[in-house]
Parts: C-alpha cells; structure tokens; sequence
C-alpha cells in the first residue's frame, strides 16, 4: 500500500476523489498556527492537537476550560490550546460566545492540515504532488551574482546545459532565475532580467521533461516567461509585490510558488527579529494566499515557502525547518529551499561550495517534517535523498510483538538473544 494508502486508513476517513480543489484559507482574526497533532484523526479533527492563535477580545480561560480544553501562553500574547477530538469538536460545533470566528479558523486550519498531507495536488500537467513524492526543484540561476553560483551560467548555453542535465538527473521542475535575491543583492533592470531568462525557457520548452519555472517578482518578465513555456511562477515576495503579478499567473492557468521574505534582499539580514516566528510567517502566506484566490488562482496550484535565509538568522531556519509542518494548517503543498545556504555554513563551519552534506541534512529533514517540493543546486544528489526520505517515510512501522505464552515459559519472553 502507498504512504497515501496508509495514512487515509489511518485518519479512518477517505477523501472524495483523488485531487482536492477547495478554496484557501483567507487572512484571519486569530492567525491559528497548528502545533501538534496525533497520528489518527476523527473526520477532519486530529484525535488530539495543539494550537496557537491570538485570543478574542475578553478571553476568559473558564470558558475554554469548561469544554475540557487546556491552556497555556504562546509568543508575542498569544495563547496554547489542547485538546483531544471530543473537546476540539465540541468547541468547533458549539463555541461559547466571542469565540465562534476563532473555532471556525481552527477548523479550516485542521482541515488545511489534512489536505496538505493527504492530498495529490496537480500543479502543471504530468506535475502532480502527492504524499509519497517528493518534487525536486533544480535552481539554474542566469545571472552573475547569486550566492552560490553567480556566474557558472550567466550564458545561455551554459544555463541550458544544466537545466539539461538536471533533468536527466530526474528533476521534476527547473527554475529560471534572472535577478539574485542573496543577501545585499540590488534589483535588476527587466530589460535585463528578460534578456537573461526568455531565450533560456524558450529553447528548453519541448527539450525537457521537466516542468519549467520562472524565478521572478516582475509582471511583464512573468508574462513573457509564461508565453515562453513556463507553467509555475515562483514569487520570492510572496504576491506581496507588485500586485499585477497574481493576475499573470492567473491568466494562463499558472501555478504559483508563494514565498516569506521579511523586508529586502539589500537588508533583509540586518538584525531580523520576530515576536512570534511561525504566526508571522503563516499570516504572511495567508495574506498571499488570498492574493492568488482574489485573483482566480486555483489552491490547488499555490505553493507555500516559508523562505529559509530570506530575513532569518541561523536559529530561525533551524527552527523553521524542525517546524515545518506547522505550516500545513494553510492546505497547500511546502517548498523548502536550504540548498547550500548560510546557516548551514554557520552550523558546519564549510564554504558555500562545500555544503552538500549540510544540505542532504536540511533536505531530509524537510520531507520527513512535511516539504512537498525542494529547491536545490544539486539536483541529482538532491534526488537520491529524496527518494531515500520518501522511503524512511513511506515505511510501513513493524508489527507490535506477539502475546507472551501463557503459563511458566512467558517468564523468558524476550530474554535471550
């Protein structure tokens, strides 16, 4: 049986039909952030689960705890909610007064979490994300300045050429860069930025079995690229931008990668601080999530990146990628993208050309925490772990031991060796 199998007789429900097309979580009241949850669940409800959100207006703790709800404080005056099933469903059915927005974004964020692990998401044609496949993402960057490969195919056969040769490594998307977004980076002209990537796309479009992404925050570069034969628009401002880059994903049935980015490419690694990490991060994605529904993005075609190195410092990705499954209350595939990143130099004490174990590492530990995609330099390295993590992921877990024997001889069960 398939991970897929597996997990659906598990949550003791099953879903109607193979691909899921509901709506996106739109921007909340009470930004609800799932925690923890157990194995099963009972309907859309975990059998048990903790949450943070921020309290409604006179949040009283008796009244919470009344329905058998525990309670606890969170970062930034935000509050810890626990419960099992019964209580959870009981407070999502009948909420006490002041509380039925927040118990009705608690459900979407429960039913969020159990689409993006169960469900097959068709981003592309033949680009399917299910649970038991990992994406792999291969980055070729046309440019003369990103962080780790600035200038290796700032030609265009050369950029050709590894694209090529990450999809015979078994690629599943290539992404087309034109503009470094590395820490301290300036902006690139678009005439620039298009002269760099439309003649890549064009000439790999038919070549290739993978699909093709284009790497940009600029409409018209969007929409050339997309007329080129790109189908995934990757944002690195998350649809916070210019707001007529949703519209050209939209208009020619694109799907789009959403990223966090806390201020600007040029500063965003002065000082970053937050107050609350992953409910900063989730109601930014939030926020882009209702940008590519306004727009007429199906949510089965967004994907979420919580940006590693993008506004963060060593711990923050640290505890972004432990976490990461804290991001699947939004119901949308994860992309995690540490390929040969800093912090990975800062936790080894390695260069940036010598980070390939650093970020097998990052990428394991991804999938296993919930990353449908990753976007990596590497490709075929990339590959081979991702398939091993779809493996460790996917293992049936092995039978309990057998009942001991009745009588004297269960007094040796286990004993020997």
């Amino acid at each position: 049986m398939t991970i897929a199998g597996r997990m659906l007789r598990n949550a003791r429900f099953r879903l109607d039909g193979v691909v899921y097309c509901g709506r996106p979580m739109r921007p909340t009241e009470h930004n609800p952030v799932v925690l923890n949850v157990s194995g099963s669940w009972t309907g859309h409800t975990p059998d048990w689960a903790s949450v943070e959100a921020s309290p409604p207006p006179g949040f009283g703790t008796g009244i919470i705890e009344d329905l058998g709800l525990a309670l606890r404080s969170g970062p930034a005056e935000r509050i810890g909610i626990s419960g099992d099933s019964k209580a959870w469903i009981r407070a999502i059915s009948s909420p006490p007064p002041g509380f039925s927005i927040l118990m009705a974004e608690v459900r979407e964020a429960f039913e969020g979490r159990f689409r993006a692990l169960y469900s097959d998401f068709v981003l592309a044609p033949g680009l399917v994300s299910t649970p038991a496949r990992t994406l792999v993402m291969g980055i070729v960057n046309v440019t003369p300045d990103s962080f780790s490969d600035g200038g290796r195919f700032e030609t265009h056969e050369a950029a050709i050429g590894k694209a090529l040769e990450m999809d015979a490594s078994g690629a599943d998307i290539i992404d087309i860069g034109g503009e470094s977004t590395r820490p301290g980076s300036m902006p690139v002209a678009e005439t620039e930025e298009l002269r760099r990537v439309i003649p890549v796309i064009e000439k790999l479009r038919g070549r290739i079995r993978a699909a093709i992404s284009i790497d940009t925050t600029k409409p018209a570069v969007a929409s050339e690229a997309l007329d080129a034969g790109a189908v995934i628009l990757n944002d690195v401002r998350g649809f916070h931008g210019d707001p007529a880059l949703p519209a050209e994903a939209a208009s020619r049935g694109a799907a789009a990668v959403l990223m966090h980015m806390k201020g600007e490419p040029r500063t965003m690694q002065a000082s970053p601080i937050y107050a609350d990490l992953f409910g900063e991060i989730t109601l930014y994605l939030r926020e882009g999530l209702s940008s590519a529904e306004s727009a007429g993005i199906p949510a089965g075609k967004v994907v979420l990146d919580p940006g590693i190195g993008f506004g963060k410092t060593v711990g923050h990705n640290l505890e972004i990628i432990r976490g990461l499954g804290r991001f699947l209350g939004l119901g949308c595939p994860i992309l995690l993208g540490p390929s040969r990143k800093s912090f990975i130099g800062a936790v080894l004490g390695l260069g940036v050309d010598d980070r390939l174990e650093g970020t097998s590492a990052a990428v394991a530990a991804g999938i296993l925490n919930g990353a449908r995609v990753v976007r990596v330099h590497d490709a075929k390295e990339m590959v081979r772990v991702a398939r091993l993590a779809d493996a460790i992921k996917s293992a049936s877990p092995l039978p309990g031991p057998a009942a001991a024997p009745a009588g004297p001889a269960a007094a040796c069960t286990g004993g020997a060796r």
